[in-house]
């Protein structure tokens, strides 16, 4: 799980930083931003904007989650990462979960004093999952003003650490601390 973060696509000349950009303090020229990672509006030449931003990170989001890459192989004619994603909610939530992921979870199950300790820990493990997934695809929408707007998104995510604490609390994590 390794995250290649950055959108110098996206950068401005700033007058002044160099002779060629006096002429033209304009964004570089050409597409804007990270293929994949980048809003379809982008595509048709809007301006950079929060909502856009809001997007990369929906993908970022889904890709650490799934072990995919938005420029997967099977991503192709209109089916997408965010497809992917909202096509398999709920029910094949861990279907399309990484695989290292869940291994980590396995591995770092402790002792639990009963099966039910054990079914409640992975009710809460899937629920905070699913939520995570959702959040992806609510700042994936195409259309920009559809998209989950970034402060809920830290509400959301704020919610579910709290839960994943609170489990780690009661001593029925499997998480290692650095998940939570």
């Amino acid at each position: 799980m390794v995250a290649h973060v950055g959108d110098f696509g996206l950068a401005k000349f700033l007058p002044g930083s160099s002779p060629d950009s006096i002429a033209n303090p304009m964004s570089s020229i050409g597409f804007r931003g990270t293929i994949g990672y980048a809003p379809p509006e982008y595509v048709m030449g809007c301006e950079v904007s929060r909502e856009g931003d809001v997007y990369s990170y929906g993908i970022l989001l889904l890709e650490l989650f799934t072990g995919l890459n938005p420029t997967n192989d099977i991503f192709r004619d209109n089916f997408t990462l965010h497809n992917f994603v909202a096509e398999a909610l709920p029910e094949r939530m861990l279907e399309i979960t990484d695989k290292f992921l869940l291994q980590e979870r396995e591995s770092n199950l402790g002792p639990y004093s009963s099966w039910h300790q054990l079914s409640q820990s992975e009710d809460i493990f899937q629920e905070c999952l699913i939520m995570v997934f959702k959040i992806g695809v609510a700042c994936s929408y195409e259309v920009p003003g559809s998209r989950m707007s970034i402060s809920r998104v830290a509400d959301q995510l704020h919610h579910i650490r709290e839960k994943l604490f609170k489990l780690a609390l009661d001593g029925q994590d499997g998480l290692p601390t650095a998940y939570i």
